[in-house]
Formats: structure tokens, C-alpha cells, sequence
């Protein structure tokens, strides 16, 4: 009996695992990000969609502004109606200046038959492509013709050379104007964050990014190759406001600074909402638990007492059976009381 109520725990408890496994629900995940932040309006980039945890999906992605391309419509699901991951992709073209937005919309369905709308958008800046210099052009301003000079000269070869006693000439303030320049775009840095764009408001670059996001990659691009960048890379994030320092340096010590400040969203409603919800899904499977868990306790109980009955039983039988008369039958002949 003992072998019996043990095979059927056993029973139970399996049932019960495979009930959790069943019902444990999986959560899908989207994301949505573009190749670059920013182009050259007539280059392409690519826009990425990846789904995680889904076992049926309907995906669509829009776009508006001055582009070309940046469509994605896709709708299937796994030939096992098991959840997989999925990744989608588009190449887009900037036909124009001005900001792209890509928009994503659609649903996701689970194994465990959870539906999920898809919502959600990104941009991308297009910008003029910058003016390359002619090769023809001669950066090297037109002599100005010299006035009648007022001190002594010799002529050596094919041109002439002031005397000792001559004072040299100021330099050309155009041209000191340009190494001024030169000098200050050694340091000049294009700075942007994978998926979210920067916007600049009196020399800080700002954005702000979801409480689900802990962490970004700055990407910090000199124009002068020999420019040495500190302070970009993956960077963590606490809540709240985040105050960024990039420091580019040029090849000859000159420095200059990128202040960034990335605010990370605080937990929102939504969040809270995504909690309970899951909470709420996770409660059926713990009311199942405890009716199993009942039954069995029940279950249990009741083989004790019929194993309880049944011993009783046995007893109160051996019992009666010791309390019968064992006197020996009489086997004298009556006719005969005297026994001969």
C-alpha cells in the first residue's frame, strides 16, 4: 500500500510540473533601431527590427519624411508554434534635408497565446553633403602689385631681394585666418548615439531614453584622423539626468570638450502596468498549484484512513476469532454414561 501512495505523489507532483511549464508565460520583446543617426541626404542606412520570445508576429514599418524605402511588412508565424526570434530588415535612402521618421506597428502572439501590440518610432537626421574643395581652385590669394619701393633693392636671379636694412613685410592676414581654422577643425567631433538623436542647445548635446535602458554606446567621430577621443564608448545610466564629458585632442595638444546630458526616463506607469499584468498571468498558474496541492493533501488522507479501517478490520477479525469456545466436543456415548 505504501509502494501505491508513493507511485501516486509521484503522479501528482509530474502533473503538476508539466502544468507549470505549460502555463509559465513568455514575454516578448521588440526592438527597433536605425544603422546611423544622421546621413548625408542621397546615402542609405538600414533599419533593423528584432523580435524576441514570439511564436506568431505581424510586423509592419512606415516611414515619412524626405526618404525612400524604409518599409517592412511581414506577417508568419513558427511551423512549431514555439516562440523564436525574428530579425527584419530595410535599406533606406535620404531623398532630402530634414528629419526621416520610421514607425513600427503590428502585433506578436506567444506560445501561450499572449498578444502584444507593437508601437513605436525612431529618426534619422538628413543633412547636405559638405562642399568638397575644387582641385583646380588656387587656395593661394592673388598677388597684390607692390607700390613704388621706398627702399634699396638688389637683383639676385629672377627676383628681387630686399638689402639687409630692409623690414620684412606682415604676413597675409587671410592666410593666418585659414591656419586659425585649420587648427581648430582638428578638433572637431561628430558625435551620436545608435537609435536616439542628440539635439544641441547652447553647446550640449541632449536626448532622453526609456527607463529600460541602463546603459548606451556614444560613438565620437574626429575629422582629424590623428585626433585622439576620451570619454565615449559604452557609457552606464543612472535615473535621471546623466552629465557626459567627451574630450577631443588634437595632434598638436589642443583640446576641446563635448558636454552630453542623457536623462534616463523614471519608472513609469507603463511599467507598472507590465508588472501587475504579469502578475496577474502568473496567478492562474498558482491557483492550479494549490488545488493540486489540495487534492494530493486530500488524497493522502483519505488512503490513510481506509489503510487505518482496513488494519482495524484484521484486528476486531483475530480478535473474535481468539474469543470462540475451545472446550473439546463431548465424544461420550449417551447410551452408555459410564463410558463402557
Amino acid at each position: 500500500m505504501k509502494r501505491i501512495i508513493t507511485k501516486i505523489i509521484t503522479i501528482i507532483m509530474v502533473a503538476m510540473l508539466a502544468i507549470v511549464s505549460m502555463n509559465t508565460p513568455v514575454f516578448a520583446t521588440t526592438n527597433l533601431y536605425a544603422s546611423t543617426t544622421s546621413v548625408h541626404v542621397g546615402d542609405s542606412f538600414t533599419i533593423t527590427v528584432r523580435l524576441d520570445g514570439i511564436a506568431a508576429w505581424n510586423v509592419h514599418v512606415s516611414s515619412s519624411g524626405p526618404v525612400s524605402g524604409c518599409t517592412i511588412a511581414q506577417a508568419d508565424a513558427s511551423e512549431d508554434a514555439m516562440n523564436t526570434s525574428k530579425t527584419f530588415t530595410a535599406s533606406c535612402t535620404a531623398t532630402g534635408t530634414g528629419t526621416i521618421w520610421i514607425n513600427l506597428y503590428g502585433d506578436t502572439t506567444t506560445e501561450s497565446g499572449k498578444n502584444e501590440a507593437l508601437a513605436g518610432s525612431i529618426s534619422v537626421l538628413a543633412v547636405e553633403k559638405e562642399a568638397s574643395p575644387d582641385p583646380d581652385s588656387n587656395p593661394t590669394p592673388d598677388p597684390v602689385p607692390s607700390q613704388e619701393p621706398s627702399y634699396p633693392s638688389s637683383y639676385s636671379g629672377n627676383s628681387y631681394q630686399p638689402t639687409r636694412n630692409q623690414t620684412s613685410q606682415p604676413s597675409d592676414p587671410i592666410l593666418s585666418t585659414n591656419e586659425e581654422s585649420s587648427k581648430s577643425s582638428d578638433t572637431d567631433v561628430s558625435i551620436s548615439i545608435s537609435g536616439y538623436v542628440l539635439s544641441e542647445e547652447k553647446g550640449i548635446y541632449k536626448t532622453t531614453v526609456p527607463y529600460n535602458i541602463s546603459e548606451i554606446t556614444i560613438k565620437a567621430t574626429p575629422k582629424d584622423e590623428k585626433t585622439t577621443i576620451t570619454g565615449d564608448g559604452v557609457v552606464q545610466l543612472e535615473t535621471g539626468e546623466n552629465s557626459i564629458t567627451i574630450t577631443a585632442t588634437a595632434e598638436d595638444g589642443t583640446t576641446k570638450t563635448y558636454n552630453l546630458k542623457i536623462t534616463r526616463e523614471e519608472n513609469s506607469e507603463n511599467n507598472i502596468i507590465s508588472t501587475e499584468q504579469k502578475d496577474n498571468d502568473i496567478a492562474p498558474v498558482i491557483i492550479v498549484l494549490i488545488v493540486l496541492l489540495a487534492l494530493a493533501l486530500g488524497l493522502i488522507i483519505a488512503l490513510t484512513l481506509i489503510i487505518k479501517k482496513q488494519k482495524k478490520q484484521t484486528e476486531n477479525k483475530k480478535d473474535n476469532s481468539n474469543s470462540m469456545d475451545t472446550t473439546p466436543p463431548n465424544t461420550t456415548n449417551p447410551y452408555n454414561p459410564t463410558g463402557y
